[in-house]
């Protein structure tokens, strides 16, 4: 894995501060679940604890954001029965979940239009979102800065957004968009971590980069080109993030009750 790219400083603080209040996990070789990050100091511990010269893992958050997750030791026996627990308890942790879509296909192309119908929609009503490169045959679209949210009424969000997503695929002919994700214990791939099998970094877009994306001839030389871990290193530091510009996005809700009744 790519140790020089992992271990940066701005990275590891760009990844950290995502994961904050998420659960983290590593899948492939090795596989970890309940990770805890409270900042880029963990998530260094917890790489330096299962990153070798062997590993080949993707690095993912919960798609909910908890609170007061427990700290799980890395005894693997024992870890596995405490997230049996966790995991059964899991709606006494949860105080937040984010409305995502996943637009995936061996067509990068039709993955990207698909994607960007859905991103011009909720721009034109008014409602932020955040646009990010799946690190291999897709991309993801995020909106944050929810209502915080809590026992049932958890439940009962994410079976409005499963509902939501269905609707607008069928209202949009959004072929490419996998409606499989919507559960509630959902992980998504972490933002600036990197794809072992591809080699490209899970990378969030600027408007000046979807606009270039989407007039490219070869998109997946463009994305190829944009999502290089070298590259991304380069200018890690002066990458902005809205991400975590403050922004309600409780209008949400009225946007979806118009859409389930058309």
């Amino acid at each position: 894995m790519n140790k020089n790219y992992y271990f940066n400083e701005a990275v590891l603080y760009k990844m950290g501060l995502r994961s904050k209040y998420r659960e983290l996990a590593f899948l492939g070789k090795p596989s970890v679940r309940c990770l805890k990050a409270h900042n880029s100091s963990y998530f260094e511990t917890h790489l330096k604890r299962f990153m070798d010269d062997k590993a080949e893992f993707n690095i993912y958050h919960s798609v909910s954001t908890l609170f007061n997750m427990p700290q799980f030791t890395y005894n693997i026996v024992q870890r596995i029965k405490d997230q049996q627990v966790f995991f059964r308890n899991y709606n006494e942790y949860v105080i937040g979940y984010d409305l995502v879509f996943d637009f995936d296909s061996p067509n990068l192309r039709k993955a990207f239009d698909d994607c960007c119908v859905l991103r011009a929609f909720f721009l034109d009503n008014g409602v932020r979102c955040e646009m990010i490169f799946s690190g291999s045959k897709g991309f993801h679209l995020e909106i944050k800065g929810l209502p915080e949210v809590k026992g049932e009424d958890f439940i009962s969000r994410v079976q409005l957004f499963r509902l939501f997503a269905e609707r607008i695929k069928a209202l949009y002919c959004l072929t490419t968009l996998d409606l499989a994700v919507y559960d509630y214990a959902r992980i998504w791939k972490l933002p600036y971590s990197i794809d072992y099998r591809t080699n490209l970094v899970v990378l969030p877009l600027s408007e000046s980069e979807v606009l270039l994306l989407a007039n490219a001839d070869d998109i997946k030389r463009e994305i190829t080109n944009l999502c290089n871990p070298e590259r991304v290193l380069s200018e890690i530091r002066s990458r902005m993030d809205f991400y975590f510009v403050g922004v309600d996005n409780g209008k949400i809700f009225k946007l979806i009750k118009e859409v389930l009744q058309k």
